[in-house]
């Protein structure tokens, strides 16, 4: 329960010490009134304290009565919404069934299973990417010629499968050669909705909630008490279920299912730990350290990832709670990964400063974006290395994040997308890459260089002066992995295959970027972009990006699933259209190739036929000219500033 306490107060008009408590929205209704204040009547702090923790102890013990009227009171609210709704629902089967067999029995027999059936493939399909293919085949109701052979033969029924990987596949085998026989259909359906209700996950069938609700006409929040009473009975009802074409013998046929508790195993005590637990931020400690080493970081030196895991880390135990790595179970994990699409992904530093209960309640109200499904992947993946410490530090005998699955995580279909050949003219003819004056040099030659040169904005950020070269007669861009940082550490490339030499397109050394890049070593500078900012993780890249973005929407490209990256997605296209083997693509924009093409400088594919290649990248409809002619005078500029001479 969460009891927000403002603490001890004192009122201007007064010396003594103040109690004062907001009292939480479900209670006030029963209390009367929304904030409880007295006064604890002394002066003195200490006596204060004592007396503020009487009175909170006495607010908890009433507030453990209101919860016990408010249970009883939903129990009973609950039975009535699913009676009406379950009665709705038949009467609709019914209508639809209008065939002289189908009666009040059979259309609630229809109803029951439709709802066990959808809750089982929701249920199967969060264990894991391979269970989900499954699920989704038999519900859609493909034809799969091992069930066929079985199920044609119900005298085999148990039937134990020749190789069990863990007890879900043992569970699947079963389950799938039960519900494909006509007369237990439903059965092992029923099974999942028995171990939900034994566990009480009511998360787990919301959208069952939902539809009898509505079908009762009555409104349910998700997470709720009323949505949490209604699902242990909706579970109740559909775990009771008796199916009219059930056999005398259907019990029998369990005998060989296994247990569904046995699905997800609680993580095991050894007896080096019997004696006590492990907590989270112990993992973390073990974890942090690790990865400082692994990466030569030095003490208390600024680092994304470090930062991204201890926000997961505080955000767990802001949603879930406390505990101890031995007591985290999966059901704590999948809450904790259904809670958190509803944090703020963009907040003022008020709102950030809350607990993330309230964050959650703030971005309901005022409307705030709220964390997509890559950002609640990486929080999982952040409590899931701390739990494979755990494992490897063996006070659990299993991670129990294998297997869970975000949904929307992977490739959904909306991420950004490349730039279409108008959007590509107009920005290539806007006054920002044809007006000298019209941004800086760090941002123009960053633009410019995004369709043409197969290197990463982020990379053209961190190169140094000299790796702009030449290479025998090829210029070169080389990518390398830079020092940065208190550590002086070599960091910076995205992947082992970021390691590479690509050619420069003959647009930009018409432009002058070789003169540019001269100048810049002249000079003594240490990157070639020298004017961008680093943020606190030595990123040089991410301030500018934010910035081009902006001068992007304003000139109309502004497409939500469109960004400055989206040129690099523009690149990757063009290679296809200019007929550009995708291992020398690969080995260009620094992907990984399914031919394992070597990336160092001296493997791969040559850089002469890499050369011939990447001046293939012209872009329809986009004119050249007045771009090159743009850098050629911020060249000559640059140049005048310093009193130095262009190179021939």
């Amino acid at each position: 329960m969460r009891i927000r306490v403002v603490g001890i107060t004192r009122r201007s008009n007064t010396q003594f010490y103040w109690f004062r408590m907001a009292i939480p929205e479900r209670y006030r209704a029963l209390h009367g009134k929304r904030e409880e204040t007295l006064s604890l009547e002394t002066t003195d702090l200490n006596e204060a304290r004592r007396k503020h923790a009487i009175e909170l102890a006495r607010m908890r013990g009433l507030f453990a009565q209101y919860d016990s009227i408010l249970t009883a009171n939903l129990a009973d609210e609950a039975e009535a919404i699913c009676a009406r709704g379950f009665t709705v629902l038949v009467r609709s089967n019914l209508a639809a069934n209008d065939d002289g067999v189908t009666d009040k029995a059979k259309a609630l027999d229809n109803v029951v299973f439709g709802l066990l059936k959808f809750l089982a493939y929701r249920v199967r399909s969060s264990w894991s990417a391979e269970h989900a293919v499954l699920a989704e085949r038999d519900l859609l109701g493909e034809v799969h010629d091992d069930t066929l052979e079985l199920a044609d033969h119900p005298t085999r029924f148990p039937v134990e499968p020749k190789s069990v990987v863990d007890n879900r596949h043992a569970f699947t085998t079963q389950m799938r050669l039960i519900e494909n026989h006509v007369d237990f259909q439903g059965l092992a359906y029923r099974e999942i909705a028995r171990s939900l209700l034994r566990v009480e996950d009511w998360q787990a069938c919301e959208m069952e909630v939902l539809l009898i609700a509505h079908a009762a006409d009555v409104a349910v929040l998700p997470k709720s008490p009323r949505a949490a009473a209604l699902a242990k009975v909706v579970l109740s009802r559909l775990a009771d279920h008796e199916f009219q074409h059930w056999p005398s013998e259907s019990a029998s046929v369990l005998s060989g299912l296994p247990s569904l508790e046995k699905i997800d195993p609680a993580p095991l005590q050894t007896a080096e730990t019997a004696g006590g637990k492990h907590s989270l931020d112990e993992a973390y400690e073990t974890w942090e350290r690790d990865f400082r080493a692994k990466l030569g970081l030095v003490a208390d030196e600024p680092n994304k990832t470090i930062d991204e895991w201890n926000l997961a880390l505080r955000r767990f135990k802001g949603l879930i709670g406390d505990l101890a790595i031995e007591d985290i179970r999966k059901k704590h994990l999948k809450a904790f990964i259904r809670d958190l699409p509803g944090i703020p992904s963009r907040a003022a530093n008020a709102i950030k400063a809350l607990p993330v209960r309230d964050q959650i309640e703030r971005a309901k109200k005022d409307g705030l974006s709220t964390l997509g499904a890559k950002s609640v992947q990486k929080h999982l993946t952040a409590i899931s290395s701390l739990l494979s410490v755990g494992e490897d530090e063996e006070w659990i005998t299993k991670n129990p994040a294998d297997g869970i699955v975000v949904p929307g995580a992977g490739y959904v279909g909306d991420e950004r997308f490349h730039f279409t050949a108008q959007e590509l003219q107009t920005l290539y003819s806007s006054p920002l890459m044809t007006d000298p004056d019209a941004c800086s040099d760090e941002m123009f030659w960053l633009i410019f260089a995004a369709p043409l040169g197969g290197a990463r904005p982020s990379e053209i950020a961190r190169l140094a002066p000299n790796d702009v070269m030449f290479d025998g007669p090829t210029p070169v861009f080389r990518m390398r992995r830079r020092r940065e940082g208190p550590s002086n550490q070599k960091r910076g490339l995205k992947t082992i295959t970021s390691i590479r030499d690509v050619p420069i397109h003959w647009i930009l050394v018409e432009g002058g970027l070789m003169a540019f890049a001269e100048l810049q070593l002249r000079l003594g500078r240490k990157w070639l972009l020298e004017g961008l900012t680093a943020d606190k993780y030595n990123d040089r890249y991410k301030t500018i990006s934010k910035a081009i973005n902006s001068r992007l929407d304003a000139m109309g490209l502004n497409d939500l699933d469109k960004a400055f990256y989206s040129l690099r997605h523009s690149t990757k296209r063009e290679t296809r259209t200019a007929r550009i083997e995708e291992h020398n693509a690969d080995q260009l924009l620094g992907h990984a190739s399914g031919r394992n093409v070597g990336r160092k400088y001296g493997q791969g594919t040559s850089l002469d036929i890499l050369k011939e290649d990447i001046d293939k990248l012209e872009y329809e409809g986009v004119e050249w000219d007045d771009v090159v002619n743009c850098a050629k005078r911020r060249v000559r500029r640059a140049y005048e500033a310093v009193k130095l001479d262009i190179p021939e």
